[in-house]
């Protein structure tokens, strides 16, 4: 019996040419069945046989509710239609060969009685101990349970999800890859982790969860390190903002939510300090445009991409803007909402 998994990271939800306005500005996303085709025609050269079994997983952008997963906040990704896993870019291509994977192997061992949230936690451990990073559940969990047309609302304490409808045709998402590259099993990443961890054990709270905006003021007042209270005042804070966006994106109010979304950079660049100059260039340029209601840093930081809420009309502008300015070479992709991870062709 033969197998095998199609790592074509990022699964297809948008099916045919990109419009015209994009197609000579922003990549081209190829359709996960042809992905499939291919990788089950190579795999029949060096094999001889068809194969049995086809697993493939979406990658993500957070639209905000950054670093707040391991802090049991809230967190609000979508799904992806990219094909190309980006390695580096902060859209979680290790999640999602973990849950591709993941489904892979579940298919060939048989039914169970796993829920898919148990499944997304398999995944998470699986990078924990695996190449030692200490990440969140978003990730996997959004890989796993990303649903088309829709962002994602999740509670990463309790670990509920809601889905957020978000399929307004005259709104676009782009995402802008810096083309910046960088390494999260370093120190930085566990650093902030344990800082937030400090920060909660200061306050007598299990998490950052549970503290308030005033408990920022009760951290100076309690002379804690200011590299603390800077981590801990960005929590807090960007886990209201994600509360807030949810609300704001059930009304369809992308203006306040584009707000949300720059003040969520914001604090990531001045206070979590996670950004670098290209992705704050990047941010800067798209806000330049008219038509932009918003534009974050998104993923780990240090590099990789940004996301950029704007009017569909106005998503080549920012394209334009960004070529002619940006001190570096960029990607395009115009995403909208994809669905989770699955076995086979199933791309609609």
């Amino acid at each position: 019996m033969s197998h095998d998994v199609a790592t074509s990271f990022f699964q297809h939800a948008y099916i045919g040419p990109a419009p015209r306005l994009y197609q000579k500005m922003a990549e081209q996303i190829v359709p996960i069945n042809a992905v499939i085709h291919q990788a089950q025609q190579i795999f029949q050269q060096q094999f001889g046989e068809e194969p049995e079994i086809t697993a493939f997983a979406p990658g993500r952008v957070n639209l905000i509710g950054e670093h707040t997963d391991y802090n049991d906040g809230f967190v609000m990704p979508m799904a992806l239609p990219l094909v190309t896993c980006l390695v580096g870019g902060g859209l979680s291509s290790s999640a999602a060969i973990e849950v591709a994977t993941y489904m892979f192997l579940d298919t060939i061992a048989g039914p169970n009685n796993l829920t898919d949230t148990e499944k997304a936690l398999a995944c998470q451990k699986a990078e924990h101990e695996y190449p030692g990073m200490p990440c969140g559940i978003m990730d996997q969990f959004i890989s796993m349970m990303g649903c088309s047309g829709h962002a994602l609302l999740i509670d990463c304490r309790d670990l509920s999800s809601t889905p957020i409808p978000f399929s307004d045709p005259s709104i676009a998402v782009l995402i802008i890859n810096s083309n910046v590259k960088h390494e999260l099993t370093g120190s930085e990443y566990p650093t902030r982790r344990k800082q937030c961890e400090e920060a909660a054990k200061l306050l007598g709270l299990k998490s950052l969860r549970g503290a308030k905006v005033e408990d920022v003021d009760k951290l100076i007042s309690m002379r804690a390190d200011p590299e603390i209270v800077k981590r801990a005042r960005h929590v807090i804070g960007e886990i209201r903002r994600t509360a807030e966006s949810a609300e704001l994106l059930k009304k369809a109010n992308y203006k306040k939510f584009g707000e949300l979304m720059v003040q969520s950079h914001n604090s990531l660049r001045d206070d979590y300090n996670v950004s670098c100059k290209e992705l704050n260039s990047l941010v800067e340029l798209a806000m330049e445009v008219e038509g932009v209601l918003g534009s974050r840093m998104t993923g780990g930081g240090f590099g990789g991409c940004t996301v950029t809420l704007v009017q569909e009309d106005a998503a080549s502008k920012v394209i334009e803007n960004v070529k002619a300015k940006y001190q570096g070479t960029a990607t395009f992709y115009i995403c909208k909402p994809s669905r989770g991870a699955s076995i086979g062709c199933a791309c609609k």
